[in-house]
């Protein structure tokens, strides 16, 4: 009977000591693919932010161009002040919302290009760039 209870109680501690080895190995792993998660998700938000802020520097270009165009248009008295708010009233029903935007694809449709690019620049597989 003794010889029962301490072969019993032998067992038990091989079998919690490999079972805790066991949770403390799967523990240690979660712990790594956490770190290597979130290290992930920082380097996906960076690459967002910088992809933003491109984006937020070329909207920026764009209105100082705009802004340059239209001031040399009404320099040279092609266009009036009258003229450009007609103008944006009228162009801004074209997407069929009367909300100060235009969406892309109607601009696309009025130049006669197609309503998606084919590639972009700045996209992993593409090879165009723009125009400096």
């Amino acid at each position: 009977m003794l010889g029962d209870i301490f072969w019993s109680d032998l067992f038990s501690k091989m079998v919690d000591s490999s079972s805790s080895r066991r949770i403390d190995k799967m523990r240690a792993a979660l712990r790594e693919h956490r770190k290597r998660s979130r290290k992930s998700q920082l380097q996906r938000e960076e690459a967002l932010k910088n992809v933003l802020s491109a984006i937020e520097f070329d909207i920026d270009t764009l209105a100082l161009l705009l802004a340059i165009l239209i001031a040399l248009l009404k320099e040279k008295g092609i266009i009036r002040k009258g003229d450009i708010k007609a103008l944006l009233l009228k162009v801004d029903k074209l997407d069929g919302a009367e909300d100060g935007r235009l969406d892309i694809r109607v601009l696309r449709r009025l130049l006669g290009l197609s309503e998606t690019p084919q590639k972009t620049y700045g996209s992993e597989n593409s090879t165009t760039q723009p125009d400096a």
